[in-house]
């Protein structure tokens, strides 16, 4: 009994990204505001990604996976120019087949954008914006959608 208790209560090993890295540069569409992956991290068991808006130096998420219990924290940073400056945190549990290649983790990041009224507002506000600077430079919208291949594994 003590063999089949210590064989089956052993600590699940926590899953190891070997390519997070590839994340960055990845850009992707929310609502139409367009974004870009621009920084990457990872320690220990905590891998980070930094969401930022395209064309800004100004973070709009922080996203955190922590790999040994599969739960993904997006911290959303609203801009400096909208009503609410309180940043907040949605949080989900994912499966390892949500990181199986970049563009499926950024459309898992892209629905966790999506799941809460406040952020879709947000995400409204930064597709203005973008309009905004978009149409006084006389440019035209080049929306880049999901990027990222998958032969891209992330682990």
């Amino acid at each position: 009994m003590k063999d089949w208790v210590k064989k089956n209560t052993k600590k699940k090993k926590p899953l190891e990204i070997s390519n997070w890295d590839k994340l960055v540069g990845n850009k992707f569409d929310v609502m139409g505001a367009s974004f870009f992956i621009s920084d990457t991290s990872h320690a220990s068991n905590l891998y980070t990604a930094w969401v930022h808006p395209l064309d800004s130096s100004e973070a709009f998420a922080r996203v955190s996976l922590f790999s040994d219990s599969m739960d993904m924290q997006v911290k959303v940073l609203p801009p400096v120019k909208y009503d609410s400056m309180i940043p907040y945190e949605l949080t989900s549990t994912i499966t390892k087949n949500h990181i199986s290649n970049p563009s499926i983790f950024i459309q898992t990041i892209a629905e966790a954008l999506l799941s809460d009224p406040i952020t879709r507002d947000i995400l409204s506000y930064v597709s203005r914006e973008q309009d905004s600077v978009r149409f006084k430079s006389g440019g035209a919208s080049s929306s880049s959608g999901l990027s990222g291949s998958s032969g891209n594994n992330l682990w």
